[in-house]
């Protein structure tokens, strides 16, 4: 008698059991013998596992039978299984895709009802296996059954990263936010230019000071007084106010006369960081001591109480006690006259004159005893009075002013008053016991105070010089005796409110490996400082308002959006 040993599905031998069943009342049929290997048996109807059944086995066991040919039923009994299927095991169908008859084995392909799953067979019987899986390297192995799924050489449970060639150990680094080598670090070794970030190459100066940018033939940090009724400029040290030296000109002497009216008076640095002083009906710039620049006529021959600078460098004067009351504008080109300034009704003996930090014009007036306050527009054509301070209770009548780096008005009115400009209010007031008669007043870029008195009010005595700390606690003071009726007072080397500014620059550079067009900006900066954003060209304007340490942070950012910063802090002294 010959038996077959075929594989099929467990349905096929329920089926088979059931017939059977049917056909002997639960005994096999003559020649068919039924076994059972469950999972961990070594081999068919042999080992612990092994149970013999009639007619059914468990449906999750693997079924072995052995069919004699010509008993079995024509229904059940697989087609042409050929000869080399003879004592073949069946699969375990406890793993997806183990349903379907293996057409190398049996001839004929039984899909699998789960369809398609990825494990090397062709569960959907449609001659292709796997179809519809990830096949990451291309190289005919879907990545469940491929061991190295990017086939960079490593296997995939070594590799960090299994689905990245360029990803394994022994690799380059590279700059590409990976850890290329897997060593634990990302693109270790690398800086950001090498990344593709553009890198800033020029160094900015970290510090700036106004006495040297403002130098000129004129020594730094020296102290000017006119002397109206000696016809000279003297010049003291403005650390110790001792005398240095004093220098003249022809036109001081126009008129033959010791008045104060007819000498020098009010006198300011410009631009060019001369020296202009007011003679009687001209105005003297001196390039060096003594040294003549050039000379421009005033509109009307008669003393000047104050000269001042705009940021633009138009000039302003007032005329002194007993003058015209007039508040005249220069042109900054030629000093050639341009406007007098309207004063509200009542004013007259102008005196003192300044800007502050906010363009704004006082003008001190005596006639009324107030501090006249105008604002102005962006290039100094339009003014507009706005407000008073009141002088009431003052010692004696306002002569100088001046802005203080704190943005204090300071007013020489027998004592040095301190006013609050926005409360119109009187801080205080503070003197030295021998300052009689305080007219001109300055202060000095770390906001000293300084002025000289005119002692008897004529100005027919010698003059006292006076150095007052800030806060007006503290002083020193000597006694020229060759200083009478002391009008202009001003110091080399001082930005004072409103005057033409020293101008910071800072070229930024940077470089891009790629080439690329730059973006530049300010992250962190002082007010009034700003960046070409195109170029990187930093400026910034600076008067005495800006002393001190200021943070500064620059950002060159390129089309990539990568970008590199560099940070600093500028000193101004």
């Amino acid at each position: 008698m010959t038996y077959e040993r075929i594989s099929v599905t467990l349905g096929m031998a329920l089926l088979l059991l059931a017939f059977s069943a049917c056909s002997s009342a639960n005994t096999p049929a003559p020649g068919l013998e039924t076994s059972v290997r469950l999972p961990g048996d070594d081999a068919p109807g042999r080992g612990a596992n092994d149970a013999e059944v009639s007619g059914q086995g468990p449906e999750d066991s693997v079924t072995e039978l052995a069919v004699q040919e010509d008993g079995q039923p024509a229904d059940f009994y697989p087609p042409d299984l050929g000869e080399e299927t003879v004592g073949e095991d069946i699969v375990a169908p406890d793993t997806p895709g183990q349903d379907a008859v293996q057409a190398e084995e049996v001839g004929e392909c039984v899909p699998d009802p789960s369809g398609e799953t990825c494990n090397g067979i062709d569960d959907d019987c449609d001659d292709a296996v796997d179809e519809g899986f990830l096949d990451s390297d291309g190289d005919g192995q879907k990545d469940c059954m491929d061991q190295d799924d990017d086939n960079d050489g490593q296997l995939d449970g070594s590799d960090c990263a299994p689905l990245d060639p360029d990803v394994h150990v022994g690799a380059t680094e590279l700059c590409d936010g990976k850890d290329n080598n897997c060593d634990g670090s990302v693109d270790e070794g690398m800086s950001d230019y090498d990344c593709g970030a553009p890198m800033i190459i020029s160094e900015a100066g970290t510090s700036i000071s106004l006495s040297e940018e403002l130098g000129s033939e004129f020594n730094l940090d020296e102290a000017f007084i006119s002397s109206s009724r000696t016809d000279e400029v003297r010049v003291y040290s403005m650390e110790t106010l001792e005398y240095l030296q004093s220098f003249t000109h022809p036109l001081f002497s126009e008129v033959d006369s010791p008045s104060f009216a007819y000498g020098p008076n009010g006198m300011a640095f410009n631009g060019r960081r001369n020296l202009v002083v007011a003679a009687y009906s001209t105005f003297v710039e001196f390039s060096s001591y003594g040294v003549e620049y050039a000379i421009y006529p005033k509109m009307d021959a008669e003393a000047t109480e104050n000269v001042i600078f705009d940021s633009l460098g138009n000039m302003y004067t007032t005329t002194s006690t007993g003058g015209s009351d007039k508040l005249n504008k220069y042109s900054a080109e030629d000093y050639s006259f341009e406007m007098t300034i309207d004063m509200p009704p009542g004013a007259g003996q102008l005196t003192g004159i300044t800007f502050d930090f906010y363009n704004r014009l006082f003008v001190a007036s005596q006639t009324d005893d107030s501090i006249h306050v105008f604002e102005f527009n962006w290039d100094f054509t339009e003014f507009s009075w706005v407000k008073a301070l009141n002088g009431q209770d003052n010692p004696k009548k306002f002569e100088g002013l001046q802005i203080a780096p704190n943005g204090e008005v300071l007013a020489a009115a027998g004592d040095i008053v301190r006013y609050d400009y926005e409360s119109g209010q009187k801080l205080g007031m503070f003197d030295a016991p021998n300052d009689k008669y305080p007219v001109p007043l300055t202060v000095d870029n770390s906001g000293r105070i300084y002025t000289s008195d005119y002692e008897n009010g004529s100005g027919t005595a010698s003059a006292d010089i006076f150095r007052f700390t800030p806060d007006g606690a503290e002083y020193i003071t000597v006694n020229d005796p060759d200083l009478f009726g002391p009008f202009g007072l001003a110091i080399s080397g001082v930005v004072l409110p409103g005057e033409p500014p020293v101008l910071y620059t800072y070229q930024a550079e940077a470089i891009d490996i790629a080439g690329d067009d730059l973006a530049w900006s300010l992250l962190e900066h002082p007010d009034g400082m700003f960046i070409d954003a195109d170029t990187g060209l930093i400026q910034w304007y600076i008067t005495c308002a800006q002393m001190g340490m200021w943070e500064v942070a620059v950002k060159v950012e390129d089309a990539q959006g990568k970008f590199a910063i560099q940070e600093f802090v500028l000193e101004v002294k």
